[in-house]
């Protein structure tokens, strides 16, 4: 099963070129919606999801499928910086979720395959993305469950952990943990 297109930054607009601090956050949401504006018309079949997650994503006033499988969801309008941009999408039974809108930093659950470049794989071995993102190493055993600015989530034994570089944090089940970054991700 092909993903969906890799989205890249884009200018936006015709000949200007971008702001860092306005446009870059903007410029993927937009390619991706390009991307979906290919598919024909209807509502996007995204890979099952636990129901608190899949009524945050139904909110999206902008609900589009992809090419390949997948869908986008998005707050906002998505030429303006401050849109939230959501891609969803099954990878080989795990669901993949990135928050476009946090572009050029990696946001999101981690699947074996992901859909963008640079984005970080589902992995047991953390001890290089914990250095490059806190200068330590990872005390949690477990597979990458997730990353966002400010933690990574780690499963371990049927249970996700947030760790923030300091301190390790309960976060619940994989699914509570998916819906809740999913809320999270929707709303910042």
């Amino acid at each position: 099963m092909s993903g969906p297109p890799r989205v890249q930054s884009t200018a936006i607009g015709a000949g200007s070129a971008p702001t860092p601090a306005a446009d870059a956050p903007a410029a993927p949401v937009r390619a991706a919606l390009d991307a979906a504006s290919l598919q024909p018309a209807g509502p996007p079949a995204p890979p099952a999801l636990p129901p608190g997650a899949q009524q945050v994503l139904d909110t999206a006033p902008i609900q589009r499928g992809l090419p390949g499988g997948g869908a986008l969801y998005a707050w906002g309008n998505p030429d303006v910086a401050g849109t939230r941009a959501l891609l969803v999408r099954d990878a080989a039974g795990i669901t993949e979720v990135v928050a476009l809108h946090r572009h050029p930093r990696a946001v999101g659950t981690c699947v074996p395959s992901p859909a963008l470049p640079g984005f970080p794989a589902r992995t047991r071995r953390l001890d290089a993305l914990a250095d490059a993102r806190f200068g330590r190493l990872c005390p949690v055993e477990g597979a990458l469950f997730a990353v966002d600015a400010d933690a990574l989530y780690i499963e371990s034994d049927g249970a996700v952990l947030a760790w923030d570089g300091r301190r390790t944090t309960p976060f619940g089940s994989p699914a509570q943990a998916l819906t809740s970054l999913i809320l999270r991700w929707s709303q910042r």
